[in-house]
């Protein structure tokens, strides 16, 4: 409780509101902890970077930096071929590596 009264709430109630909802959807316990909640700094702090929510989501699965780290790199080679309507060499081009490193094996 003390992590949601000492929160300088920017958004207001609409962003406590979100902030609750997405404790609720993303904790897999019966009981919501306070790195649940994504408030990050002394402050309150919290990025906008749209790839932190991803990156928070996967902190509070518990998943290893490993897994992480394949699960990233398989979405952005996976993104980057669709982007470039599935020439996996363009693709491989724009994220700077050679096609064959490309290993999509789930």
């Amino acid at each position: 409780m003390d992590a949601l009264t000492n929160y300088r709430w920017p958004g207001n109630v609409r962003q406590l509101e979100n902030t609750i909802e997405r404790a609720i959807v993303l904790s897999q316990a019966q009981l919501i902890e306070p790195g649940h909640l994504y408030l990050f700094g002394e402050e309150g702090a919290q990025t906008n970077d749209p790839l932190d929510e991803g990156l928070r989501t996967l902190l509070a699965r518990g998943e290893s930096l490993e897994t992480m780290q394949h699960r990233l790199r398989h979405r952005l080679i996976a993104l980057a071929v669709k982007y470039h309507n599935g020439n996996s060499e363009a693709a491989a081009r724009a994220l700077g590596v050679d096609v064959a490193s490309f290993e999509l094996d789930s």
